[in-house]
């Protein structure tokens, strides 16, 4: 038992930042042979130390997460977004944007898009700017956050400009849009004549919408349907809401860090 210590030990490292690794990168990166590996796997992911999940890859369990190996939150659900976001540039090729929601602060945890010719949002040298309306982002953040939340937004804001939300151009307009949103569970929008933006909403541990998964795309290039797209913004949604609900992360009990420089900031997507 001695002599496996410093085995286990070397692995539970690899895991405590919240990293997810494949058999050969945990191979790779702790020079422990095969057979060590798996059988140390099998072992920690029947304690609960380790989880593995659905796409071949391992992951830190919920009693590594309760046993605090992680110092900085932040990070913590920054790669988690993160890797969400790849996820679905990946997949789509087109941008993938994590939003979330503090108050009434629309914050970009991060932001992704791949190398492209095209980028959607600089067609014809157009800037889209980030706030609550003009975005599938915005729009779903704001459609799940509390009445008394969203009456605070409009005083601040105002309400959507015609030519950005024409249905929602009154408060009882955009009351029943976003009523839409919540009820079908996402959002879907024109953002011009050549690009189509989705929303989905992610709920913390807490089970508190207050993130969301959007994307941007052309739908003149596009290969998948709508459908297609939102079925899997959803699965990846529900991927991420998982990886939340193991580290127990809730955005109420991170907003002291909305100040840090570890937390995220405020910017177009």
């Amino acid at each position: 038992m001695i002599k496996i210590m410093p085995k286990i030990i070397t692995l539970l490292e690899l895991f405590a930042s919240g990293g997810e690794y494949s058999f050969s990168e945990i191979t790779a990166k702790t020079g422990l042979t095969r057979s060590n590996v798996s059988h140390l796997l099998q072992a920690l992911c029947e304690e609960q130390m380790l989880e593995k999940v659905q796409y071949g890859k391992y992951r830190r369990g919920s009693r590594l997460t309760r046993l605090g190996l992680s110092v900085n939150p932040w990070k913590e659900l920054i790669d988690k977004a993160g890797r969400c976001a790849d996820n679905l540039m990946l997949w789509l090729n087109e941008l993938a944007v994590v939003g979330m929601r503090d108050q009434e602060k629309r914050l970009t945890l991060v932001k992704r898009k791949p190398v492209k010719a095209l980028q959607v949002e600089q067609e014809n040298g157009k800037l889209y700017p980030a706030d609550w309306y003009s975005t599938a982002n915005g729009r779903v953040l704001l459609a799940f956050a509390p009445p008394a939340t969203v009456r605070r937004i409009v005083r601040r804001c105002g309400l959507p400009a015609r030519q950005v939300w024409r249905e929602a151009a009154t408060l009882p307009k955009l009351e029943r849009e976003l009523a839409v949103i919540r009820k079908q569970g996402y959002a879907a929008m024109e953002v011009d004549e050549l690009i189509r933006a989705l929303g989905v909403p992610v709920r913390d541990a807490g089970g508190e919408t207050v993130m969301s998964l959007a994307t941007a795309y052309p739908v003149f290039t596009c290969r998948e349907s709508e459908s297609e797209i939102l079925a899997r913004m959803k699965e990846l949604a529900a991927e991420l809401e998982e990886e939340l609900k193991i580290g127990d992360i809730r955005i109420a009990d991170l907003k002291s860090g909305l100040s840090g420089r570890s937390g995220p900031t405020r910017g177009n997507s």
